[in-house]
């Protein structure tokens, strides 16, 4: 059987099998490979060469045709942040300059004014993004050094002692939104992903829990609203994925289960409850239990400093976490601690002068 929306199919003989029609040709190319993604690259390859032969020589318009490209081909997300973008940096920054005036001084002068306001992140992405642009329309530009994050930007993580009193206070209260909280500081979830956890993603009797899908809010463009918030797949292939729960986390969950199935964990009905909404209720309860405040995300890096202190096995922590390589894990979200230094400094000391003669 085919994948949604795209005539791939599995053969008999274990390779992956994709047909399409191109050029308004009546006859079908193939295209085959080992895996699904592979073919599907195949045939978006196949479908966009020919349009990067006919695309604009100005930058205005080809950022514009670049994403009228990718609308009906990536997330509503993506989108959203790809147009925000172009709309806001690059067509204001290059204006309608000709793709042949576009030099490596061009780019090194727009790296340069972006990092006058913007965080590494940030211009890491829209550099990247130019990068695909430029690259789609031909354009041979060096990037080397400008997309490149050496140093990235330390994030505060949350005191053992605050993690503790989430932790008695969730399990004090029965409360639907302190138990998410204290679940997300125990399994590293995202905050879309924990919005969109329904009762249906968590089994207690193999002692797992699911992630298959998120919840955020996302910007819309010619619509009454100038948001909205949508329900999607997680935010990668890797993002899907299986987290083993602990008993003591089950126990947690079970008192205040649903019995319905489709309901989500934080609301106990069948309608969700948004990200920013979750952020404002997660700010109250931290002032109520007398914590410092920290962003909801720095949870996430909070689970994975932790993990790492108590000798977690890297690859399986990148896995929970959802994360596509190990280096991601340890060089963006493990944030040891002074004293964590400093016990493996005295660790190490130990083990040195207790050898010497």
């Amino acid at each position: 059987m085919s994948r949604i929306g795209l005539n791939i199919y599995k053969r008999k003989d274990g390779r992956w099998e994709g047909r399409k029609k191109l050029d308004n040709s009546q006859k079908y190319t193939y295209f085959y490979g080992k895996s699904y993604r592979g073919v599907k690259n195949k045939m978006e390859q196949a479908i966009t060469q020919p349009m990067q032969r006919n695309s604009p020589r100005d930058m205005c318009r080809l950022c514009l045709f670049w994403l009228d490209l990718q609308k009906t081909r990536i997330k509503q997300s993506s989108y959203a942040k790809y147009h925000n973008i172009i709309y806001k940096y690059l067509i204001p920054f290059f204006g309608s300059s000709s793709l042949s005036e576009i030099h490596n001084a061009d780019v090194a002068r727009f790296a340069a004014f972006l990092r006058t306001s913007l965080s590494r992140k940030t211009v890491s992405d829209i550099l990247c993004l130019l990068k695909s642009i430029l690259s789609f329309g031909g354009v041979s530009v060096s990037f080397k050094n400008y997309t490149e994050n050496k140093t990235p930007q330390r994030v505060k993580t949350m005191p053992k002692k605050d993690v503790c009193k989430i932790i008695r206070a969730a399990s004090r209260s029965n409360s639907p939104i302190e138990t998410g909280i204290a679940l997300t500081v125990c399994t590293g979830l995202r905050i879309g992903e924990l919005c969109a956890l329904k009762w249906s993603d968590i089994d207690f009797e193999h002692k797992t829990l699911s992630v298959n899908r998120t919840i955020q809010r996302i910007q819309v463009y010619g619509e009454s609203h100038k948001t909205k918030v949508v329900e999607s797949t997680p935010k990668s292939d890797c993002s899907i994925r299986t987290i083993p729960l602990p008993d003591t986390i089950l126990q947690l969950l079970s008192t205040i289960k649903s019995d319905d199935a489709d309901s989500y964990l934080l609301t106990g009905t069948r309608e969700w409850i948004e990200p920013r909404r979750l952020q404002y209720l997660y700010k109250k309860f931290l002032q109520s239990i007398g914590a410092d405040y920290i962003n909801f995300h720095a949870l996430r890096h909070t689970f994975a400093t932790n993990c790492v202190a108590g000798g977690f096995d890297v690859k399986c922590l990148s896995e929970i976490l959802g994360h596509s390589t190990i280096h991601i894990t340890l060089d963006k979200y493990v944030h040891p601690s002074l004293e964590s230094k400093r016990a493996n400094m005295l660790q190490f000391s130990s083990a040195i002068f207790a050898s010497a003669p």
